[in-house]
């Protein structure tokens, strides 16, 4: 639902340091430590800075990063590689792996059930998979983005992607329930909390909510044109005119939006 080109794969390296800032720098919560890791596999690896940063943390590892898109470096460290591939598809590995990872895939998938069922085949015995996604749409404790227009697109982009096939799974519930109903065992659920813009009084909330507006921002204008355009039926006119007021929204530090990670 998101475009590929350059401003996109940018956004993307910033969302991974993003998400370095809320782990602490780390790049898993899984206790991969615990494990023999022999082989990984990285779900839409996108540019492949997660997966290069993996293998190289760990060189011990074999890391496999799969992508619709052949966008990654050709320079990465030797124990690392690239494949093309659908994970919505049959996954046809030649082997299996200790540890899947993916990261922000809550808008990819038309059938999270049968993705999680591909990975469950695909993981060796006592193999970990671990999912980072945010929980959508934006919420507030006080109320204070009822009604905004940043209330409104969440809304707009939910109806959207429904009209288009997209299931939107990425509550911690669903992911729970569908990893269990799966037969994955020992399911844990981690949340953290995701600020939108400065509007918290700590120093490290401040700095993530910046981070974490700078990144909305680039996903509306990415997201919103597929999704408005193909599923709500707006004209571009419409879309660009309804997200000037979706930016002032984001930009409001009086809306303390945040959004469970």
């Amino acid at each position: 639902m998101l475009p590929n080109d350059e401003q996109e794969q940018a956004r993307l390296d910033l969302q991974h340091h993003l998400f370095g800032l809320t782990l602490d720098g780390k790049l898993t919560t899984a206790p991969i430590e615990e494990a023999k890791l022999h082989n990984v596999l990285d779900v839409g690896t996108g540019t492949g800075i997660w997966a290069i940063d993996f293998a190289t943390e760990h060189p011990e590892a074999k890391v496999v990063g799969i992508d619709l898109s052949a966008v990654q470096p050709k320079y990465v460290p030797p124990n690392l590689e690239f494949q093309i591939c659908d994970a919505e598809e049959e996954w046809d590995f030649s082997t299996k792996f200790d540890y899947v990872h993916w990261r922000m895939m809550g808008i990819c998938f038309r059938d999270f059930k049968e993705v999680f069922r591909h990975a469950f085949d695909a993981l060796a015995p006592g193999g970990i998979i671990e999912c980072q996604d945010c929980s959508f749409p934006m919420k507030s404790d006080d109320g204070s983005h009822i009604g905004t227009p940043i209330d409104q697109w969440f809304g707009y982009m939910l109806m959207g992607m429904e009209k288009l096939g997209k299931t939107f799974g990425t509550e911690p519930k669903n992911y729970k329930s569908y990893l269990e109903e799966i037969g994955f065992v020992d399911v844990h659920v981690d949340i953290r909390r995701w600020p939108v813009g400065p509007w918290m009084e700590d120093r490290k909330n401040k700095e993530l909510g910046l981070w974490v507006r700078a990144d909305g921002l680039d996903v509306m204008q990415g997201g919103s044109l597929a999704v408005l355009t193909r599923g709500m039926g707006w004209s571009l006119q419409q879309v660009e005119g309804f997200l000037v007021d979706c930016r002032k929204a984001f930009m409001n530090r009086n809306i303390h939006g945040y959004m469970d990670v």
